[in-house]
């Protein structure tokens, strides 16, 4: 199985850049970079797509803060067809659009 674990965020906001700080930790544990592919893609996912089709995963995960009303550092698992936000940049668009 190979996967892609894309982290999306902006380092400028604070707490949005959960993501990119998972894909760095990933990043130190990771040792079989032939099955596994981290991608640090910041504000704009869109921008790696091309990387993801050269590594052809079979699982893509994209790690990103979210609203979900919990505590700090909560995780969930939240299916692609559910990833509905929208908002008035690029880094908000539905991750649905990428699939």
């Amino acid at each position: 199985m190979r996967t892609a674990v894309v982290g999306v965020g902006q380092e400028l906001l604070g707490d949005d850049a959960a993501g990119l700080a998972v894909c760095r930790r990933l990043q130190e544990l990771a040792e079989d970079r032939w099955t596994v592919l981290i991608i640090p893609a910041g504000p704009a996912p869109e921008n790696c797509t091309a990387q993801l089709r050269r590594f052809s995963p079979d699982w893509v995960v994209l790690v990103d803060a979210a609203r979900m009303e919990a505590d700090p550092g909560t995780a969930r698992w939240i299916p692609w067809e559910q990833a509905e936000a929208m908002g008035g940049s690029n880094h908000t668009l539905p991750l649905r659009l990428l699939s």
